[in-house]
């Protein structure tokens, strides 16, 4: 199976970065195939321009989209990683949403409704905050409904879970600990075939 997990934040040292680390250890131990996309390492041009809608305007799109859209079309299972910045993920991954997921690539429109073109894959998505979970138990519906909802299953990507770790910076070792060990156990459950 082809996980493909795209990353978005800047810190070495976050618990995202663990996260990473652990997933990708734990999918790598199944026998499965994990493709790391970090998208600060690889300083993704997240900003949808003027050349990007000319050229979809031609159905096409530019060649580092295209080069994205391809590790999108082989997996099997999508793990997205972010922090929560002001009620949402950061602009580097709505960039990548933005300009990867395309109309003609990830969904169309057909007989005056949408046809989903990602369907048969899987994501996963794990974002974490440094506020207390009290205050953000509004904001992961909204969350839910922008990210699980207007993105993932609109392009017919059935979300498998959406994690939420709060107030990170301020909970010691043994609860991050604790974390990764639930994460280790979810992927552990997802069956190897698709």
């Amino acid at each position: 199976m082809k996980h493909l997990i795209l990353f978005a934040h800047p810190q070495k040292t976050s618990f995202s970065n663990a996260l990473k680390e652990r997933i990708t250890k734990t999918i790598q131990a199944q026998g499965n195939e994990a493709i790391l996309r970090d998208l600060y390492e690889m300083n993704f041009s997240p900003v949808r321009g003027e050349s990007d809608i000319a050229l979809a305007e031609k159905h096409t799109v530019a060649k580092d989209v295209a080069y994205e859209q391809e590790f999108i079309k082989a997996a099997d299972i999508i793990t997205v990683i972010h922090p929560v910045w002001w009620g949402g993920m950061p602009a580097i991954l709505k960039g990548y949403i933005d300009r990867v997921f395309t109309y003609g690539f990830a969904y169309a429109v057909e007989n005056g409704g949408i046809k989903p073109l990602l369907t048969g894959k899987k994501v996963v998505i794990i974002s974490n905050h440094g506020t207390p979970d009290e205050y953000y138990t509004q904001m992961r519906e909204a969350m839910n409904t922008i990210e699980d909802q207007g993105i993932f299953k609109f392009c017919g990507i059935e979300v498998l879970k959406h994690q939420y770790f709060g107030a990170v910076p301020y909970v010691d070792g043994t609860v991050k600990e604790n974390w990764l060990k639930e994460v280790d156990t979810f992927y552990q459950s997802i069956p190897n075939s698709k």
